[in-house]
């Protein structure tokens, strides 16, 4: 009987349909055993204890309401105000701004930031929508943490004037600020209302300290022919502006000082103005500084506006490799009791005037003007410029108007007829407040006192004095004494190529073509290795005191210099 146990024993044998093994039970199948691993899988995660460094992610909505639970480390995925905020245990007065500081209880979480942006605190650039109140919670925030403010690539819209705080308190009155943009002409800031965009000052006439440090870079302002100004700084020291762009202002694009102001420090880089405002009409100037001293400013590129660069009372600029096109008075104007000693270099120079609705030609275009007649403006440098200055019989005469009929307008599709004279012209600029016309001759010549009448509109009017035009390539007078003006090229035959209305200059080696070359009214000058041709046939004219000729080719007659000199 025992010697058929054993076989039976060893035979292995199915239970419902599993192969057992006598030694080891029931063999499972693969589902079961994967099933095991997956349930052993998920007990062991269970029972792990809970990982230290895991940061939760969350909304702002989530954290305020607890689940962040313990943890000292949360990121917010909100929208543009995501980022990192750290518990910060020894703040116990922060308040809840949703943008910097986010309170749970009694915890406070704070922004981990290199820099801010104003989306944090609510703009939007992508909408239509006020971001004037949000950037100015930027600024605001950006002076007290001592970091700098970048802007997205978009349209930011504000309908009020961004004022940064003081930074460091009388007597020093200083800002610490940098406002920085995605890339040229990719993040802009447009005004909507009556005010100016950006203004820096602490409303006070002097200060002592010298220490404030700002750097704009990289927006682009738009005043929309609403803002005064894009940027109204005064009493301010080390101000940096580099690679912006400014339209729209009604007054000025850039603004710096005013009355008795003090401003130091002034850098203007590879930046771009446009002159345009309301309605076509030109704004004041691009650049305006008033009381400024080393002011810095290089590849600066205008266009438009009644000056490029306006200087009232300033002096020891140094104005480089600009191209200032299309001002309506003057590429660049030097006036008031500034101490002078500016350096304009390496500059073109392109006035002239068209159609412009305001009318801001007077009646004298310039390349460079410097004013000496309120003092000051001495011991100037200005070398290796090209001014491309238009001939006076090229640009409009000057006139009022009376007895207007109708609506009268600028525009050269409109003709004007003299009633007396026949001749054909038009509206070139029109400035009813003022009652200020500019008429651009098409044919004939106008006379003063005779009618006009325009077509298609049908308006009338009748001519008052008229001022015909003047042109000059540059021209010192007054007190700006003792200036160097070499190596420039003047062009396209301005009335007058340069006009010395001041004392002791030494004109040299300059190109000049025009239809009075070198006018000098007083004073003594050297003129050395000049080439000068002159279109009316005038190369030099003397009307001063003595005067050293050497080495210069005079194309042209030369008035007022004694025989021995020439």
């Amino acid at each position: 009987m025992n010697r058929f146990l054993i076989p039976f024993i060893l035979i292995p044998f199915h239970i419902f349909g599993q192969k057992v093994n006598p030694n080891k039970g029931i063999t499972p199948t693969k589902t079961q055993i994967d099933k095991k691993k997956e349930n052993d899988s998920q007990n062991a995660l269970n029972n792990a204890p809970k990982a230290k460094n895991l940061t939760p992610v969350l909304s702002i909505k989530d954290l305020r309401e607890g689940k962040a639970d313990t943890s000292s480390v949360v990121y917010i995925n909100d929208g543009p105000k995501s980022g990192i905020f750290k518990y910060n245990q020894k703040n116990n007065n922060s308040v809840d701004d949703s943008s910097m500081v986010i309170t749970v209880g009694q915890r406070r979480y704070e922004r981990e930031y290199q820099s801010i942006k104003p989306e944090y605190f609510g703009a939007d650039p992508k909408d239509e929508l006020d971001d004037g109140p949000a950037i100015q919670s930027a600024l605001n925030a950006a002076s007290k943490l001592g970091t700098k403010i970048v802007f997205s690539e978009g349209t930011y819209i504000t309908s009020i004037t961004l004022i940064p705080k003081i930074v460091v308190p009388a007597p020093v009155y200083a800002y610490r600020l940098t406002l920085e943009g995605a890339g040229s002409g990719l993040s802009k800031i447009i005004a909507n209302k009556e005010h100016d965009i950006f203004r820096i000052s602490k409303g006070q006439e002097s200060f002592l300290g010298r220490e404030s440090d700002i750097l704009i870079k990289d927006i682009y302002f738009d005043g929309n022919g609403k803002a005064d100004y894009c940027i109204n700084a005064n009493h301010i020291a080390g101000f940096k502006i580099i690679d912006c762009k400014f339209t729209g202002a009604t007054k000025s694009n850039i603004k710096i000082g005013e009355g008795i102001s003090e401003n130091f420090g002034i850098d203007i880089i590879r930046c771009y103005s446009g002159g345009r405002s309301v309605n076509d009409a030109h704004n004041n100037a691009g650049i305006e500084l008033i009381n400024c001293r080393y002011t810095y400013i290089d590849r600066l590129t205008t266009d438009g506006s009644k000056f490029g660069i306006l200087m009232n009372g300033s002096d020891k600029s140094f104005v480089t490799n600009c191209h200032i096109e299309g001002s309506k008075v003057a590429a660049i104007s030097i006036s008031g009791t500034g101490g002078g000693e500016h350096k304009i270099s390496n500059n073109m120079l392109m006035p002239y005037v068209q159609y412009e609705s305001s009318a801001k030609f007077d009646g004298e275009i310039f390349g460079i003007k410097i004013d000496g007649s309120k003092g000051g403006g001495v011991a100037n440098i200005i070398y290796g410029n090209i001014c491309i200055v238009p001939d006076s019989l090229s640009l409009p005469f000057k006139t009022t108007l009376s007895i207007v009929n109708k609506t009268l307008r600028a525009h050269p599709s409109y003709i004007v007829t003299g009633n007396s004279s026949s001749a054909r012209g038009y509206l070139l600029g029109y400035d009813s407040l003022n009652n200020r016309a500019l008429i651009q001759t098409i044919s004939g010549k106008f006379q003063e006192h005779e009618k006009i009448k325009q077509s298609s509109t049908g308006g009338q009017a009748t001519i008052g004095k008229i001022t015909n035009a003047v042109s000059k390539g540059i021209m010192v007078s007054g007190s700006s004494d003792s200036n160097i003006i070499s190596n420039n090229q003047i062009r396209l035959n301005p009335t007058i190529g340069i006009d010395l209305s001041s004392s002791n200059n030494v004109v040299s080696a300059n190109i000049i073509e025009a239809n009075t070359g070198i006018l000098k009214k007083e004073g003594f000058a050297i003129l050395i290795g000049n080439i000068i041709n002159s279109k009316n046939n005038i190369a030099l004219k003397n009307l001063g005191e003595k005067l050293e000729l050497n080495a210069n080719q005079f194309n042209g007659k030369i008035i007022g210099v004694s025989p021995k000199n020439k």
